[in-house]
Formats: C-alpha cells, sequence, structure tokens
C-alpha cells in the first residue's frame, strides 16, 4: 500500500473512532462533523483511484441513511 493510501486509511479509522466517540457521548454535531470528514476521505480515495476494502475502512462510508454508494 502506497504512502498516500496508507495515510487516507488512517485518517478515515481516526475519523471513524472520533465519530463513534461522539455518538457514544450523544454529541450529534460532531456525528455530523466526523461523517462529513469520512464522506470527504471517501470521495478523495475514489479520486485517486485508491479502492479501499472493508478491512480498511470497516464499513462502508456513507452519510447517516443513505445507501452505501449515495
Amino acid at each position: 500500500m502506497s504512502e498516500f493510501a496508507s495515510n487516507v486509511t488512517e485518517r478515515m479509522r481516526e475519523a471513524r473512532s472520533a465519530r463513534d466517540h461522539a455518538r457514544a457521548e450523544g454529541d450529534d454535531y460532531l456525528v455530523g462533523v466526523h461523517t462529513g470528514e469520512l464522506e470527504s476521505l471517501a470521495r478523495l480515495a475514489q479520486e485517486h483511484d485508491l479502492r479501499l476494502t472493508v478491512d480498511d475502512a470497516d464499513e462502508p462510508v456513507r452519510a447517516e441513511g443513505q445507501p452505501a454508494g449515495a
């Protein structure tokens, strides 16, 4: 995996962890912020033809309530 791909993958894991923590704390604003960050990182990966596996991303990245790939 390239350094760029590794960096994007790590940033996605960090954003997901922060989102999950915010969700556990009941902070809907931060959940939205971190979900947006995840969506942005997913677009960045797509723009650079990075194919992140479920293992890399832990789950499909999507807006809350939207199907994967939306």
